[in-house]
């Protein structure tokens, strides 16, 4: 049987360049391949926008009261250009006062400027006896050191037990001496009456109000007045769509 004729050397160079082609070819592919499936994509996703509550939470209602402006009298906390105004009207023996301190706290540390914190005087001294001698106290305080008026708030409802205490007008002094007030200058303001009027101002409006227990608190936008009345110690949540409903 006859043997076949070797390649001649022109033929081997060009079957070694074809394989050499096809490996590189087949590199190529092999590599683009894996970018393809390495390569991130950026897909477009319609994230849900962070929405406008459309209406209050059903503890509050939209109420035609004038609730008077900032006074110089008033603790207030946060901004006085706020765009929402809450205003607490608040007996400082009152359990249900002392449980809503925390949610006004972190409501003002969130909203920041956006929201103004006012807490004005509403003892009921038929359930606690020694609540109006307190919140005269504290609006004498109030006068002379608004902030301090705050820590004496505050402190107030740290010691005050689930059924309210009764301080002696000596004995609540002390304590407001506790937290920096100034002793001689709570005792000057007493004797010439003038935080009892004040007093007096905010128990009279909280009646036009209606306010029939506390914390009542009323939300007002404050570029045209819409308020809403929350009657309660209602969780932070109801407060929050509260303000945002009327935050513009």
């Amino acid at each position: 049987m006859p043997e076949k004729p070797p390649l001649n050397r022109t033929a081997l160079v060009l079957l070694s360049v074809l394989a050499v082609l096809l490996i590189a070819i087949l590199a190529a592919v092999f590599l683009l391949f894996s970018q393809i499936r390495g390569v991130q994509v950026p897909v477009s996703v319609a994230l849900p926008a962070s929405s406008k509550p459309t209406g209050l939470p059903a503890v509050a209602s939209i109420v035609e009261v004038a609730v008077p402006p900032i006074r110089k009298s008033d603790i207030v906390y946060g901004s006085l250009s706020a765009p929402v105004i809450l205003y607490e009207y608040s007996d400082l023996e009152c359990p249900f006062c002392k449980q809503f301190q925390p949610t006004l706290t972190s409501l003002e540390t969130d909203y920041g400027d956006a929201l103004a914190v006012v807490f004005r005087h509403y003892p009921i001294p038929s359930l606690h006896p020694g609540a109006s001698l307190e919140a005269y106290v504290v609006a004498c305080i109030a006068q002379a050191d608004p902030i301090r008026a705050r820590s004496v708030v505050d402190l107030t409802y740290r010691e005050t037990t689930s059924s309210g205490n009764t301080y002696t007008q000596d004995q609540y002094i002390d304590l407001a001496v506790r937290a920096g007030a100034d002793k001689s200058q709570i005792a000057g303001c007493l004797q010439n009456g003038s935080s009892k009027a004040s007093v007096d101002q905010d128990i009279a409006d909280g009646k036009r109000f209606g306010i029939r227990a506390t914390p009542t608190s009323f939300l007002v936008r404050t570029k045209d007045s819409v308020t809403a009345k929350i009657e309660g110690a209602y969780e932070e949540s109801k407060f929050r769509q509260a303000i945002d409903f009327l935050e513009p």
